[in-house]
């Protein structure tokens, strides 16, 4: 039977630009696992705000971190800094 695993780790997606953030699960992982990351932006007192717009991503196998790797890149779209939380799900 598979087993889900989730870790949450904060980031923030500089203003104005676009930033790649590279993610891997914390104990490695093999390769006949899933394993994705869901952006979720924090309360950050705005009362309008773009969205973080997703513009790339990329998976590669990383041997020193001996697992996948995600790069996701975001594009911060706003004149103020944007603080995310990354949620791992790692499924094996």
């Amino acid at each position: 039977m598979a087993s889900a695993n989730i870790a949450v780790g904060g980031y923030t997606a500089p203003r104005n630009q676009s930033a790649t953030f590279t993610f891997w699960w914390p104990d490695g992982g093999s390769s006949n696992m899933f394993f994705d990351v869901a952006v979720q932006v924090e309360n950050i007192g705005q009362q309008t705000m773009r969205p973080l717009e997703q513009t790339g991503r990329a998976m590669a196998y990383a041997p020193d971190v001996g697992g996948q790797v995600l790069y996701l890149t975001l594009r911060n779209d706003n004149d103020f800094d944007v603080p995310f939380n990354a949620v791992h799900l790692q499924v094996k």
